[in-house]
């Protein structure tokens, strides 16, 4: 197994949940920790962390930037790596509902082969992926462009906690209108998910409060919430709709001051 952050690893493997017979450590190859912000696009390494990607600050991936910074403590976030974020497929990882709306990809190779996959196709389950038993991701791909994004969660507390809910939006407005808009739903479903439908009522509408507020509540519509011991269902979706309303708002506040990370 890869060794990269180790920050979900380690803990896994002291709890017996994993058996690596090897591992290998990835942190020091350079390619691997390369944030290269392209012209469309902005590169992320497997072994680039969350604090140097909140530090690098890429603009137009602001729902992601947010996830980044909120994760863990300093501490963590000084080892923890985005790609590994992706790599546990938690439902409630924070960076994953904003490389959601961005349409991230995922770069992934093995000895024989490189290949590419939507961020939308490659969680399968609860930390269950399309990873095949000897490829590696490598890294992302996240377009950039004039949008702004945001992303909020709901925790019991500020800091290292897990996203009880979280939802991240992307807009791109022409002037007043909206143009285009993407919603993520995290912590809701086996997996993190988009909701289409919640997008369609913002784009071509001037993002007012009724749209705001109808796709708050498409949002929750579209939340398939487990009970556990951090929340029931029914918690879980009473918080998606004000949450997703807090963050479309903040998107559209970015966008129209133009102040998009």
């Amino acid at each position: 197994m890869v060794l990269a952050g180790g920050t979900d690893l380690v803990t896994m493997r002291a709890q017996g949940q994993i058996a690596p017979v090897v591992l290998v450590d990835v942190k020091h190859i350079r390619e691997m920790n390369a944030i290269q912000t392209r012209t469309d696009a902005v590169h992320v390494g497997a072994a680039a962390t969350m604090a140097a990607m909140v530090a690098a600050s890429p603009s137009g991936i602001g729902a992601v930037l947010d996830g980044a910074g909120l994760i863990g403590s300093a501490q963590i976030r000084n080892r923890a790596t985005v790609v590994g974020n992706v790599a546990r497929a938690s439902p409630a990882g924070d960076t994953l509902p904003g490389l959601l709306v961005h349409g991230a990809t995922v770069l992934i190779a093995s000895d024989s082969q490189a290949r590419t996959t939507p961020i939308a196709e490659f969680w399968t389950g609860p930390g269950q992926t399309t990873l095949a038993g000897a490829e590696l991701i490598t890294g992302l791909m996240i377009p950039r462009g004039s949008s702004a994004s945001a992303y909020a969660r709901m925790t019991y507390r500020a800091w290292m906690d897990l996203a009880v809910v979280g939802v991240a939006a992307r807009l791109d407005l022409n002037g007043d209108m909206c143009t285009g808009a993407a919603i993520a739903l995290g912590g809701a479903a086996p997996t993190p998910i988009l909701v289409p439908s919640a997008s369609e009522v913002l784009v071509g509408s001037r993002v007012e409060t009724g749209a705001i507020a109808d796709a708050a509540d498409r949002v929750a519509a579209a939340a398939r919430p487990i009970t556990d011991v951090r929340g029931s269902a029914e918690f879980r979706r009473n918080v998606i709709r004000p949450l997703a309303s807090r963050v479309i708002a903040r998107a559209l506040d970015r966008a129209r001051t133009s102040s998009s990370r």
